[in-house]
């Protein structure tokens, strides 16, 4: 048996990080704005949750594990099942908080693989 080098990350795999960074960021921005209805809060709710959870995981194959918790936390925050009912300033602290969360993430796995690929 031969062992299996894991494969860098191509341009779909770059583009499918910087999509579950960008987007969400975009779609809580958008709703931190007045006068949407609440099924954008729920789509806003999944998009979080599914992207938290992707993030999660890329966090969990790293020695950062404070990394996949904060974005474990986020998903059960953000989740679409059994919502949180919090008052619209506490949203839009934890909005502001987790718009950084994914900037960071987003920053942190691009340094992962620049020194994945230094390294190798």
């Amino acid at each position: 048996m031969t062992e299996s080098t894991p494969k860098s990350p191509g341009a779909a795999d770059y583009a499918a990080v910087i999509a579950c960074a960008v987007v969400p960021v975009a779609v809580i921005v958008w709703g931190m704005g007045s006068g949407n209805p609440y099924g954008y809060y729920v789509f806003l709710r999944v998009v979080v949750c599914f992207s938290a959870i992707v993030f999660a995981a890329l966090g969990s194959g790293h020695k950062r594990d404070n990394l996949w918790f904060l974005f474990a936390a986020i998903g059960v925050l953000y989740n679409p099942f059994i919502p949180f009912h919090l008052a619209r300033g506490t949203w839009l602290l934890f909005n502001a908080a987790t718009i950084a969360a994914f900037i960071y993430g987003l920053f942190f796995w691009l340094a992962a693989v620049r020194k994945s690929r230094n390294a190798a």
